[in-house]
């Protein structure tokens, strides 16, 4: 179960990636640039079928 935001909290995908080398950084910056992309596409979802999506805990008042 994952318990934080990060790809690398609790593992040892760090010293992986350092390891790979000199274009990891281009893997690392698509895979961030996928997952938010995917964020937005499934709040467009949840907003389209089940709830209205707000920009922030502060819009509900």
């Amino acid at each position: 179960m994952k318990t934080a935001p990060n790809s690398f909290v609790g593992t040892r995908l760090g010293e992986l990636v350092d390891a790979a080398g000199f274009m990891t950084h281009s893997c690392v910056t698509f895979t961030a640039q996928a997952a938010a992309e995917q964020h937005r596409a499934a709040l467009a979802t949840i907003g389209d079928l089940y709830a209205v999506v707000v920009p922030s805990s502060a819009e509900l008042g």
